[in-house]
Formats: structure tokens, C-alpha cells, sequence
């Protein structure tokens, strides 16, 4: 699924390129919501470090300022479960939430790489709400790796693709996604140093 994360589509348009992040997006013939991949190296920590900044809902909740709420609502098994979080939104916009399965593979598609990804879902126990709107995840998600120049750092490469639905212009939508990674990328970064930094 996470394979078009690394094609040679020519049609990908380069958003920004420089030593931090480098973030590409296409429009899909299908959709009106632009697909991003971004990739990222995170210096001097290691990819469990960075999985546990992403993974750990009450962890992502402290760093991840798009993210006002997250809950794991279901365990499916090892590996495998659904989680439920309200996005932040401007004064006057509706509160969008996400429900989504959530999956990750340890040392896959290689030794000592993290690969998760997230798709929409349905759960009894968290219908939409009349006071949010449900936005959906077309495809999500994350390869933590481990990065070949720079050792005890990690490669990130993050695939997104999600509809925040309602009346806000796609064309809005679109030209703020195209920017969030570069910002959320760099907030990772202060949380695995701060994270660090406590358990020290």
C-alpha cells in the first residue's frame, strides 16, 4: 500500500526541498484532495524512538498541535487497533474527527524498520457526532527507518491522503496539507529531544 511512496510518477509536484523535509504532492484522477509524501531525516534518534513520539496517543496528544484529542477506542490484536481523534480547527469551523484502523509491522519491509499505515473505519462504540464532522482517511501512513548515512538517525518517509469533508474550498484544504508536514516533522523533532532529555 505505502509502495507509491517511492514510484517515479513524473506527475508528483515538489512543494518544498531542503535539508530538513522534502514534500511532494499529486492530484489523483479520482479525487479532489491532494496525496502528499514527505520524507524526513530525524537526527541522532533511532526509529523506536521516533515510532513510540508517533504511536503513543497520550504522547502524540502533548507535540502534535493539529491533534486535539486522541483515544484508542479498540485493541484488535498485536500490532493492529482503532483510535478515534479530533482535529483542531479555526474559530468558527466545525470540529473534524477521524475514526480510523490503525496497523504497524515490526522489521518490515526490512530489519529494523516500522511500517504503519491508517484507513478509515467504522466502530459501535464511536458513531459520528452531530456536533463534528467525520472527516476520512483515503490512505495514511508511516515508514520509520533506519537511515544508511547518518547512523543512529532515522528516515521517515509519511503518505497522507484525507478529506476533512464539509463546505471548507478543497483548494484551501489542500494548500494548508501541503504545508502541515514540514511543521509536524519538526515538532517530532522537539518531542523525541524532549523525551530524551527527560529520560536522561
Amino acid at each position: 500500500m505505502l509502495s507509491i511512496a517511492y514510484d517515479n510518477v513524473s506527475k508528483w509536484e515538489k512543494v518544498i526541498d531542503n535539508n530538513l523535509i522534502k514534500i511532494e504532492k499529486i492530484k489523483p484522477e479520482n479525487s479532489p484532495v491532494v496525496l502528499l509524501r514527505a520524507w524526513a531525516t530525524i537526527d541522532g534518534f533511532n526509529p523506536r524512538e521516533v515510532f513510540e513520539q508517533i504511536y503513543n496517543t497520550e504522547k502524540r496528544c502533548k507535540w502534535d498541535n493539529v491533534t486535539a484529542y486522541m483515544t484508542t477506542v479498540e485493541s484488535i490484536d498485536d500490532g493492529s487497533d482503532i483510535i478515534h481523534f479530533v482535529i483542531k480547527t479555526p474559530f468558527g469551523i466545525t470540529e473534524r474527527d477521524f475514526l480510523q484502523r490503525r496497523d504497524y509491522i515490526m522489521d518490515y519491509p526490512e530489519p529494523g524498520t516500522i511500517t504503519m499505515s491508517f484507513q478509515s473505519c467504522l466502530h459501535p462504540a464511536m458513531p459520528p457526532t452531530k456536533n463534528r464532522i467525520r472527516g476520512e482517511t483515503h490512505i495514511a501512513g508511516y515508514i520509520i527507518k533506519p537511515s544508511l548515512t547518518k547512523p543512529g538517525s532515522t528516515e521517515l518517509c509519511v503518505l497522507t491522503q484525507c478529506d476533512i469533508k464539509g463546505k471548507v474550498p478543497k483548494t484551501i484544504v489542500n494548500m494548508v496539507a501541503s504545508r502541515a508536514p514540514a511543521d509536524w516533522v519538526n515538532k517530532l523533532r522537539k518531542a523525541c529531544e524532549k523525551s530524551r532529555r527527560e529520560s536522561d
